[in-house]
């Protein structure tokens, strides 16, 4: 069922992609890593829990972390990024 605990856990899976190095579904075995209590894993661990009631108060929790801006957002070479990787995880 969506809502705020499908969206939090979604996002804190990306995020952990994210902080792992590696990309959701990728089709390559790794090993996962655990969670070592950092504050990124914290966020992570809170959001597979269910414990942000709303995706808003997730987006604070992001703009808390460091001066405010939007430091999570792709970097202006997304769209070279994305071409180049496009038909690698075309469905």
């Amino acid at each position: 069922m969506a809502g705020p605990y499908s969206e939090n856990f979604a996002i804190g899976s990306i995020f952990y992609s994210f902080t792992c190095g590696n990309y959701p579904y990728a089709p390559e075995a790794y090993d996962v890593p655990t969670l070592i209590h950092s504050i990124e894993d914290g966020i992570i661990s809170v959001c597979w829990h269910g414990g942000y009631a709303t995706v808003a108060g997730l987006e604070q929790v992001f703009g808390d972390m460091m001066d405010g801006t939007e430091w999570y957002l792709f970097p202006a070479d997304a769209d070279e990024w994305v071409a180049q990787h496009q038909d690698e995880y075309a469905t």
